[in-house]
C-alpha cells in the first residue's frame, strides 16, 4: 500500500532528523565562539559524521521496527546501517549542512533582533537620561535672585513676605529635584508649578508682576513635558520687567487646534517688529533647553517660535495633543 510504503521507507529518515535536531542545535550554540577556520571545519567535520551515523540508526532502527520493506532474509541491524551510509552518505550528509544552516540562520536573526532591541533600549535610556538633565536645567539666575530678595526682605524686617517666598521656592525646587520626578504629566501639575514660581516672582517685585492663565478645563488633564513652559515664564518675566519701568504683565494660553496642542507664553514688553523664529538667536539657555528638549521627545512633530502678535512678544509651542489614559 502506497502509505504503508511511505511510513516504512520514506518517514523514518524525517522522524530521525527531526529527533536529531534539538540535540544538534543545543551542541552548535556551545560551540567556543573562538574556534576559527581549519579548527571550526574540523568540529562540524566530526559533528557531522556523529550526526549522519545517529541520524541512520535511528532510522533503521524505525523501518526495522516497522519492517525494512526488503523481500527475503532480513539484514542484520548492523548491516542495515552500513548499507545505507555506503548508499546514500552523500544526501544525508546535505541534510545535515541543510541543518545546520537553518540552525544558524536563525541563531544571526534572533542575535540580530537581540542587538536591534539592545540598541533601542541603550538609545531609550540615554534619551530618558538626556531629558532629565534638561529637567533639571533651571537657570540658577532665579535661584540666586530668590535667596537674595529673601535676604533683603528679612534685612528689611519684613519676615511675612521672606516666609512666603522662602516657602514657595522650597516646593517650586522639591518639585525640580526630586529624582522620581516623571518627564510628564498633566498640564494642570504645569501650571501649578508655575503658580509657585510666579508667586516667588511677585514677591520679589513687589506687586508689580501681573500673572494671567487662560487654559480651558478640557485641557488641563492634556500631557505635557514636566518644567516645558518654566523657562519660558522665567523668559517673559525677565523681558518685560527689563522692558517696563513699571507694572509688568505675562501670561498662558492654551487652545486645541485638531489634532495639536498649542501653548503660548506671553509678555507685554515692547520689542522690536522683526519676529525671531529661531529661539537661539538672542533669548539664551533656557530656551535653548526647551528646543532640545521638543527636539528630542516630538522631533518634526513640533514647533517653537518667539515673535510678536497683538502687541505681545509671545512665544509659542505646537505638539501632538495627547491625554493622560486614566489608570484602572
Amino acid at each position: 500500500m502506497p502509505w504503508r510504503h511511505a511510513a516504512v521507507m520514506e518517514m523514518p529518515f524525517w522522524y530521525a532528523a527531526a529527533i536529531l535536531t534539538p540535540a544538534l542545535v543545543w551542541i552548535l550554540h556551545r560551540l567556543p565562539d573562538r574556534a576559527h577556520g581549519m579548527l571550526r571545519v574540523a568540529e562540524h567535520v566530526a559533528i557531522a559524521l556523529a550526526w549522519v551515523t545517529l541520524q541512520t540508526a535511528l532510522e533503521m532502527g524505525a523501518r526495522t521496527m516497522l519492517g525494512t520493506g526488503l523481500s527475503g532474509p532480513t539484514p542484520a541491524f548492523w548491516q542495515l546501517i552500513v548499507d545505507s551510509l555506503a548508499n546514500g552518505f552523500t544526501g544525508r550528509l546535505l541534510i545535515y549542512g541543510e541543518v545546520v544552516g537553518a540552525i544558524y540562520a536563525f541563531t544571526y536573526y534572533d542575535r540580530y533582533r537581540e542587538r536591534e532591541l539592545a540598541a533601542a533600549q541603550l538609545e531609550t535610556q540615554l534619551a530618558e537620561a538626556r531629558l532629565r538633565m534638561l529637567r533639571m536645567q533651571l537657570n540658577p539666575h532665579f535661584l540666586f535672585n530668590s535667596m537674595n530678595t529673601i535676604a533683603m526682605l528679612v534685612r528689611a524686617g519684613r519676615s511675612s513676605e521672606s516666609v512666603t517666598m522662602l516657602l514657595a521656592l522650597s516646593a517650586l525646587m522639591r518639585d525640580a529635584l526630586r529624582d522620581d520626578a516623571p518627564d510628564s504629566g498633566p498640564l494642570e501639575d504645569e501650571l501649578n508649578l508655575l503658580n509657585r514660581y510666579v508667586g516667588v516672582e511677585q514677591v520679589r517685585f513687589g506687586g508689580r508682576l501681573a500673572f494671567d492663565v487662560d487654559v480651558p478645563e478640557s485641557l488641563r488633564t492634556v500631557t505635557v513635558p514636566s518644567f516645558l513652559l518654566q523657562p519660558l515664564v522665567e523668559n517673559a518675566i525677565r523681558h518685560g520687567r527689563a522692558a517696563s519701568d513699571g507694572a509688568a504683565a505675562i501670561g498662558v494660553h492654551a487652545e486645541r487646534v485638531e489634532d495639536r496642542l498649542v501653548l503660548s507664553v506671553w509678555d507685554d514688553g515692547a520689542t522690536a517688529a522683526t519676529p525671531v523664529s529661531d529661539p537661539d538667536e538672542s533669548h539664551g539657555v533656557g530656551l535653548r533647553n526647551v528646543r532640545d528638549r521638543l527636539l528630542q521627545l516630538f522631533g518634526a512633530a513640533q514647533s517653537f517660535e518667539i515673535g510678536r502678535k497683538g502687541g505681545k512678544t509671545v512665544a509659542q509651542i505646537s505638539i501632538p495633543i495627547q491625554f493622560a489614559t486614566a489608570s484602572n
